[in-house]
């Protein structure tokens, strides 16, 4: 979530340091995880499911219904 709020702010160029610093970890443990930062780029843009699209699955009323 963080990465994700850098990117949108500082837009795809921002480096990896300064993702790291307003998630307070050091660049070396971003890269440990991520492994490059196009790939927690990509990961940080995905997203989320809406919310609305977990109530969906977890209503025991048939999907046709609900959209009825």
């Amino acid at each position: 979530e963080i990465a994700r709020a850098v990117f949108l702010e500082r837009g795809p160029d921002t480096t990896t340091a300064a993702v790291a610093a307003a998630a307070g970890v050091s660049e070396a443990l971003l890269f440990k995880r991520f492994q490059t930062k196009e790939r927690l780029f990509q990961l940080a843009m995905a997203g989320t499911q809406p919310a609305w699209i977990a109530e969906l699955d977890a209503n025991t009323v048939p999907l046709p219904e609900q959209l009825e």
